[in-house]
């Protein structure tokens, strides 16, 4: 597949997983659900906000864990541009430099997302002893709610940028399954603030399908840019 069919059919991919989503989260119950699952109606409390410190620290050490991960990939790319001969090899090193700027870009435009969302985080809302009206998706526009700065999920940030290093370093089906169990890792990683009430699944899967689209098709130019200079 050409460059060009592959971005297309990527792009016709994500639309088609971002319309699912949209339905899914619109039409269904399944985000209260999972949410409930971890409040305890007795003490109005999500369970990690009543274990507050258990909370935190999971919360606090797994990201402090990543940001190191990120550091070591940082700390590569940036040792080769000071001495351009590096022990590396030349096209390993393309891949850690790929997975170095995935590992900032990501975050941030996740982040950026979050500060002009809508939607809050369900220990907010009414029907988690929180203040606020509960809002479906394409419904919090038209509600007058004030911002919440809460979807798509921050802390999952932190973990979707991972997806880059199968995507970078495997092919075939080998990546799709890594790939695939990297998404995983990274949901199961951000349920923490399912827990703690600080978010919904959907907030989180909305960063996985973020970095998804990045890393898939900038992974496509990254290619391209670096076989056109040889």
């Amino acid at each position: 597949m050409t460059g060009t069919k592959y971005i297309f059919s990527n792009i016709v991919l994500h639309l088609a997983l971002w319309l699912i989503l949209i339905i899914f989260i619109q039409y269904s119950n399944f985000d209260v659900w999972v949410s409930n699952q971890f409040f305890n109606a007795l003490s109005n409390q999500f369970i990690l906000q009543k274990y507050s410190t258990l909370g935190n620290q999971l919360h606090d050490k797994s990201k402090i864990i990543l940001i190191i991960i990120g550091l070591i990939f940082w700390l590569i790319s940036l040792g080769h541009i000071i001495k351009n001969e590096w022990f590396i090899n030349k096209n390993i090193i393309k891949k850690i430099n790929f997975i170095s700027a995935m590992s900032i870009i990501i975050p941030v435009i996740i982040l950026i997302i979050r500060d002009n969302s809508l939607s809050h985080c369900p220990r907010d809302l009414i029907i988690f002893n929180g203040s606020y009206n509960y809002f479906k998706l394409l419904d919090i526009k038209s509600s007058g709610l004030a911002p919440g700065h809460c979807n798509p999920a921050s802390h999952a940030a932190s973990f979707v940028w991972l997806m880059s290093i199968p995507w970078a370093f495997l092919n075939g089906s080998s990546r799709v399954k890594a790939y695939f169990l990297t998404i995983l890792f990274a949901i199961l990683m951000s349920s923490v603030q399912i827990a703690r009430g600080a978010h919904f699944l959907s907030h989180i899967l909305w960063s996985v399908w973020i970095s998804s689209f990045i890393i898939t098709i900038a992974y496509e130019f990254h290619s391209k840019k670096h076989q056109d200079n040889g």
